[in-house]
């Protein structure tokens, strides 16, 4: 009883109305109720099934709504210095809707829906029970599949299948034509099938490429600009950082070289500064620069030895390079790889309207 009075909810709305004027009166009321009734099942409805897959046996949730109204309008007129009555207008109707969601894996969902719409001054029972005319009836059911996790030649396309069923009756009095019989109805039957998906052209052609030896088995796929940005960010904060580290100046550490040498003052310290930071002397440059620098000396039979292999001309000689004749096509293959994936869409519409049946 608990989940029956926690989620349900009810309302109720009268007003009056009371309009006096010289020639005219107007003591019209109307009333209308409505009430909801919501209910969420809970997640430990599962059956275990083979390879760790749950499968749900109950309701995901369940909605009812229901909604009624009555209105009474009466109205006087004046007429040779006195009010008479005009036809009392009465309305009274109610109509109400069903709800139920169904997940029984995490990757499929259901959801049906059913409604109508009464006239209760058309007096119509149901065993026993005063309900009114049925004016309006409608009905649905979707259907969505997104599969979750790694599924065999079909996450790679990363679909959603979507079904949609609506059917429709409308049976006001207005339809009627002449002698036509009372059930007299306009009825409209519409199905839909959306199919969506992505297409990765870019890592197709990576992958071609890589089969067919034109790209190497272990290159990877160019990353995108925006992890490219991303790896730049990163790489731009840790330099700063570090920076930053170079720059702050750091403080002697208490008990360094001072403390070594305890027989020294503040004159006699070996200034270690200018060794310190004493710049590394230049190496000459240019074409003559070898004669600037002390170099051990050479022996006559060594100096004859380097003239000797100079003056000999080389035994082999260096094929030329020709390139690589499928540069082009490699470069044409890493820039197709780089595009982005495709989404694509596939609908189906069936629509039946019957008019007048």
């Amino acid at each position: 009883m608990k989940n029956v009075f926690d989620n349900l909810k009810m309302g109720y709305n009268y007003s009056r109305n009371q309009m006096y004027s010289p020639t005219a009166l107007d003591t019209s009321w109307s009333e209308s109720w409505n009430a909801n009734y919501q209910i969420q099942f809970g997640k430990d409805r599962k059956l275990r099934l083979p390879k760790g897959i749950r499968m749900r046996y109950w309701l995901t949730n369940f909605t009812f709504n229901a909604a009624g109204s009555k209105a009474v309008r009466t109205t006087y007129s004046l007429s040779k210095e006195r009010f008479l009555k005009n036809p009392t207008g009465v309305s009274q109707g109610w109509d109400n809707e069903m709800q139920m969601s169904y997940d029984p894996f995490e990757s499929l969902r259901f959801n049906f829906r059913r409604g109508e719409k009464r006239d209760q001054l058309t007096p119509r029972d149901v065993y026993g029970v005063p309900v009114g005319k049925l004016m309006l009836y409608r009905q649905s059911l979707d259907m969505q599949y997104q599969p979750r996790g790694r599924v065999w030649l079909i996450s790679q396309f990363n679909p959603r299948l979507e079904y949609m069923s609506r059917y429709e009756e409308d049976l006001n009095p207005s339809l009627r034509r002449g002698d036509d019989p009372e059930d007299t109805r306009n009825a409209l039957n519409n199905r839909t099938v959306n199919i969506v998906f992505d297409v990765d052209v870019g890592g197709y052609i990576f992958a071609i490429g890589k089969r067919t030896g034109i790209l190497a088995a272990e290159e990877k796929p160019a990353v995108s600009l925006q992890a490219q940005r991303a790896g730049f960010d990163r790489r731009k904060t840790e330099f700063q950082d570090r920076l930053q580290e170079r720059i702050t100046p750091q403080q002697p550490e208490p008990g360094g070289e001072a403390a070594m040498l305890p027989g020294l003052d503040a004159a006699q310290k070996p200034d270690t500064t200018a060794q310190r930071f004493e710049p590394e002397r230049e190496r000459p440059q240019g074409a003559y620069s070898d004669l600037m620098l002390r170099q051990p000396r050479r022996t006559r039979e060594e100096d004859a030895d380097t003239v000797r292999a100079r003056a000999e001309p080389a035994d082999t000689v260096a094929p030329a390079d020709k390139g690589d004749p499928l540069m082009v096509l490699r470069h044409a293959v890493r820039l197709l790889g780089k595009t982005k994936p495709i989404r694509s869409s596939i609908r189906i519409d069936d629509r039946l309207s019957l008019i007048h049946i």
